[in-house]
């Protein structure tokens, strides 16, 4: 069990999300060696918070898109679709982060950070969902 949550707190540190069921779907022409990634990347995770609550999240990874502007990051294309445990459901857009995943809504009220094997989810600045601590499908602890 430790060497599985080792290798996903790697993977989270590296790709910024969970990497607790990840699919890859490729395409293209083998003949001349030309390929596109459809979804290059989908990962659900489940993250059980405090207070007994839980959000149930898939992230897809997107493109890196380089910045029109010099010295800038990298832009971030990918999304995250949140299942909250209370009943409320939306997709939220990767955002530029220096540490971890950070997904924000389009106005920047609604903010999922992801950093590890962590998660919080705030709105309008208060933290909503906190302590959120990745765990695995069908593990009992």
């Amino acid at each position: 069990m430790a060497v599985v949550l080792t290798a996903i707190i790697a993977v989270i540190a590296l790709a910024g999300a969970p990497n607790f069921h990840a699919k890859q779907a490729q395409t293209g022409d083998a003949s001349n060696g030309s390929s596109t990634i459809d979804h290059p990347l989908d990962i659900a995770a489940v993250f059980d918070c405090a207070g007994g609550n839980r959000i149930n999240a898939t992230f897809h990874v997107g493109e890196i898109v380089t910045s029109t502007q010099p010295d800038q990051p990298p832009l971030p294309t990918g999304s995250v679709v949140l299942q909250l445990s209370d009943g409320r459901n939306m997709t939220l857009a990767q955002t530029i982060s220096a540490d971890g995943g950070r997904y924000a809504s389009a106005d920047g009220s609604i903010v999922f950070w992801v950093k590890g094997s962590t998660a919080m989810f705030t709105q309008n600045d208060k933290a909503i969902f906190t302590n959120c601590t990745a765990i695995l499908p069908g593990a009992s602890y």
